[in-house]
């Protein structure tokens, strides 16, 4: 029953919490937001202005052959120039007198800008009759059911968050505010107010994580892999609760708490973000448990084989949670002594 209190009380505190809230809603609106991109970007209608003279057809090859570019004519190149500069094309293509052509695209549509700069130089071989050495067919394989491949990044990121931000946060303030002397006087035990803290933290993930998932229309069906997905999230929390617990039991106050937090949770969260830039970060990577949890949420929701894949990073992440576990233990212990 004490511990019932205890997880309600944290549970209705965090929900309270504007930081707990931006957790939430900051990844999910990006999830959402890259789902849209996702969805609708190869569908878009792109718009470029060509610059020829009289004796080029290059405008009229377009118009007939490229279905998802619409071009429009310019006299000059200051008139084409001006166009691109305030946003009303996504391209320029200036056709030189020696028959060479200058293309000239928006840099600020960083989201676009290569995906234009491949497909205008292709039709552009089209149209100047250069076919390429070798056909290659392109085939897509592992196709998730997923709406977009960054949804295991925002799950990583919000679930580091909630437990070394949010839960470290949390316990600092009632430390500072003497709300946890309060606890101390009624019959729960130290041990009651970090395991109520812990569970409180992990009701807190799994909520997060479910609506993520409903919000980009993850079903899983599988038996199997919806015991992988529960068990990794399940260790995932608790090894980023221990270390937020932690955090907020050293720390004597809020400022404290927020700042090392922060001196935590970037470089804790920043090499599985990179890991596969280099052979040295993909190195150094492994050596995180943020790494684990973000190659058994891919694993988990890209490929098939991923359920009996995902379970050597989530006994890695077992690992690295009883770890955490014993030193957080270890600090509430000697807490419980000057208490």
């Amino acid at each position: 029953m004490r511990l019932k209190s205890i997880i309600l009380k944290d549970l209705i505190e965090a929900l309270r919490n504007k930081t707990f809230l931006i957790v939430i809603l900051l990844p999910l609106l990006a999830s959402l937001f890259f789902s849209v991109i996702n969805n609708a970007e190869m569908d878009r209608i792109f718009t470029v202005g060509i610059i020829e003279d009289d004796n080029s057809s290059f405008l009229e090859f377009v118009e007939e052959n490229i279905g998802n570019f619409t071009a429009v004519n310019y006299s000059d190149f200051e008139q084409g120039e001006t166009a691109l500069e305030k946003g009303s094309i996504e391209g320029l293509i200036l056709i030189n007198n020696d028959d060479s052509f200058t293309l000239y695209i928006d840099s600020q549509q960083s989201l676009t800008y290569y995906f234009l700069k491949d497909s205008i130089q292709e039709f552009i071989k089209l149209y100047k009759g250069i076919r390429p050495e070798v056909d290659i067919e392109v085939v897509p394989v592992n196709v998730s059911g997923v709406h977009w491949s960054f949804l295991p990044v925002w799950i990583t990121i919000t679930i580091t968050m909630i437990g070394v931000v949010v839960l470290s946060g949390n316990i600092a303030e009632e430390k500072e505010s003497k709300t946890l002397d309060a606890l101390l006087v009624t019959p729960a035990e130290p041990r009651d107010i970090l395991l109520g803290k812990g569970c409180a933290g992990i009701i807190l993930i799994f909520l997060t994580v479910f609506i993520m998932f409903l919000v980009n229309r993850v079903f899983i069906t599988d038996p199997f892999q919806i015991l992988t997905i529960f068990a990794l999230i399940v260790v995932a929390a608790l090894c980023f609760s221990a270390i937020g617990l932690f955090i907020g039991n050293i720390a004597g106050s809020q400022s404290t708490a927020r700042s090392l937090s922060t001196i935590i949770y970037f470089p804790l969260l920043f090499p599985a973000l990179i890991y596969d830039l280099s052979e040295f970060t993909r190195t150094v990577a492994v050596i995180f448990p943020t790494f684990h949890l973000l190659k058994g949420l891919e694993k988990l929701l890209f490929y098939q084989e991923g359920a009996s894949t995902a379970w050597f990073h989530i006994f890695i992440l077992a690992s690295f949670s009883v770890v955490f576990i014993v030193i957080t233990l270890l600090s509430f212990r000697g807490w419980e002594i000057n208490g």
